[in-house]
């Protein structure tokens, strides 16, 4: 999911202090599992590491180092102490953050693809591929409307055929039909 969030594969544009936010988490994460008694600073952090592979490019060429360098460390001290308690908050407790804010993505939870008709009976849709919706034909893209198509449990076979250059034919046998 982390890889995700760097290479900027989402189904829609998050808004910058969102990709801060799991910035922040995606560095405490990473501090804690590789150097889990020292403190999270992001100097030590990009010292060590750099910012680049916690952040996504647009986010590093769409807002300034200093207003950056500022909002990551805010979000860093807040997810080192533990609103309740005060106490140190655990790798693990930012990782269900992590995933809960991925979760609230409509789309992040699986892969659109445009497809084509490859005669004029057949018009062109997209798809949305995913644990949480199968295969999901995409109504409407802004209100993010889908109909399940076919659960991953109902599939028994997946065939991929090359058409031409960019276009694929995608066979699937869904248990008893094809």
């Amino acid at each position: 999911s982390r890889n995700d969030v760097i290479r900027e594969r989402f189904g829609m544009d998050p808004k910058p202090e969102m990709l801060l936010g799991l910035a922040a988490l995606h560095i405490y994460i990473t501090v804690s599992a590789t150097r889990p008694s020292q403190k999270i600073s992001l100097k030590n952090v990009e010292k060590e590491w750099g910012l680049e592979p916690f952040l996504p490019p647009s986010l590093l060429q769409g807002i300034k180092e200093k207003t950056l360098r500022k909002s990551l460390s805010q979000q860093l001290k807040a997810h080192q102490t533990h609103p309740s308690s005060g106490t140190k908050g655990s790798a693990i407790q930012a990782k269900l953050q992590y995933l809960r804010i991925l979760n609230e993505l409509p789309t992040f939870t699986g892969v659109l693809f445009n497809t084509v008709g490859l005669d004029e009976k057949q018009s062109a849709t997209t798809l949305l591929v995913g644990p949480r919706h199968g295969i999901s034909h995409v109504i409407d893209l802004k209100t993010n409307l889908t109909t399940v198509l076919s659960e991953f449990s109902k599939i028994s076979k997946i065939q991929l055929f090359r058409e031409n250059q960019g276009v694929a034919r995608v066979e699937t046998s869904i248990m008893d039909a094809k």
